[in-house]
């Protein structure tokens, strides 16, 4: 009598998007310690150029930037390190029309905050191996994919931070709705979470793949 599947339902990820919850938040409690302790500096001297002339107004004539808590400057931050812009609505003093502008805290500011954008990179690969790790462990093929899977617990996150790290902003200022999601919920997850599959995959050995039954082989992409 052929053995019976397991047909419950699952999280697409399993582990791995476990393993992605817990990069994220890492690197999001480091994001914050930065804010707190050098939120000056990371947000003097901004400014943005309305209408994308040669005149630069600072970017606190757009936004009130003292009113963004630690935490949501924090999940901004973090966003920036992976490229994902903070959008802020510049008016164009000529027309009168708003446009919006795209601002990288970590880019603008340059110098020792660009070391920011080693974070979630780090991060991501940790992750990524451990899942790995955890794949060889359950016997899986492929475990570079299973630690790629750890963007199905991180696009959850990054989407609900592309509404909330910008609340107290208002109006449409906040995380771009489109590189958020795209960016720092999937391509860096991914991209990362892969390199650090073949880093576990190579320090904690491959496994025997012939040994590997047609289910695991079947179900990498569930951690």
């Amino acid at each position: 009598m052929a053995p019976l599947r397991d047909t419950s339902l699952r999280y697409p990820g399993g582990r791995s998007a476990a393993w992605g919850v817990v990069g994220f938040l890492i690197a999001y409690v480091i994001s914050f310690g930065l804010v707190a302790w050098q939120r000056s500096a990371l947000t003097a001297g901004l400014t943005v150029s309305p209408g994308g002339g040669a005149v630069e107004e600072p970017l606190t004539e757009f936004v009130a930037l003292g009113q963004l808590p630690d935490w949501e400057l924090a999940g901004v931050v973090l966003f920036n390190a992976q490229f994902a812009a903070f959008e802020v609505p510049v008016r164009v003093f000529e027309g009168g029309q708003s446009v919006t502008q795209s601002v990288n805290f970590l880019t603008a500011e340059g110098g020792p905050f660009l070391l920011v954008f080693v974070i979630p990179i780090a991060a991501y690969v940790g992750t990524g191996a451990l899942a790995a790790r955890s794949a060889l462990r359950a016997g899986r093929r492929n475990p570079e994919l299973t630690a790629a899977m750890q963007f199905t617990g991180i696009l959850p996150l990054a989407i609900a931070g592309m509404v909330a790290f910008g609340l107290s902003a208002g109006g449409s200022t906040g995380p771009s709705l489109l590189w958020t999601p795209v960016l720092a919920g999937f391509v860096y997850p991914v991209a990362c979470g892969y390199l650090g599959g073949r880093i576990g995959t190579a320090y904690w050995g491959s496994g025997d793949a012939d040994g590997t039954s047609d289910r695991d082989a079947e179900t990498w992409w569930s951690g």
